[in-house]
């Protein structure tokens, strides 16, 4: 969730492209408008972060592996201080789809979801 790791991460053995052979799912939960993810990835000087755009490519990208856009529920507050960053923790939507990928619910049966098949990804609703 919101991971301020390289967008590349899943696709190179000497990062993390093999954790799908250790879980039976993985959910990257991520969020375009993550601003504490911006800073890192502008005075770190790092690529893109997992986090904001999630993977850099979808080619070859295991099934195991689920994609939750989360732009549309990561305003907190306070803004100033979460920068859009604490929604994993601080959203009640976010938390509630957590609780059912715990849960086993089969990722396309999870309420308040709406698939984007371009970007082979789930986007969840405010409400």
């Amino acid at each position: 969730m919101a991971a301020d790791e390289d967008n590349d991460t899943l696709e190179l053995d000497h990062k993390m492209a093999r954790l799908p052979e250790l879980a039976e799912a993985v959910q990257v939960y991520y969020s375009s408008s993550d601003r504490a993810l911006t800073i890192s990835d502008t005075t770190k000087g790092n690529p893109d972060r997992l986090g904001s755009t999630g993977p850099r490519t979808l080619t070859n990208l295991p099934h195991k592996i689920t994609l939750v856009d989360c732009r549309n529920v990561d305003e907190t507050k306070p803004e100033l201080s979460d920068s859009r960053h604490q929604y994993y923790r601080k959203r009640p939507e976010v938390v509630a789809d957590v609780r059912q990928v715990l849960a086993g619910m089969p990722p396309d049966r999870i309420p308040n979801r709406i698939f984007i098949p371009e970007k082979r990804s789930y986007r969840i609703s405010a409400r």
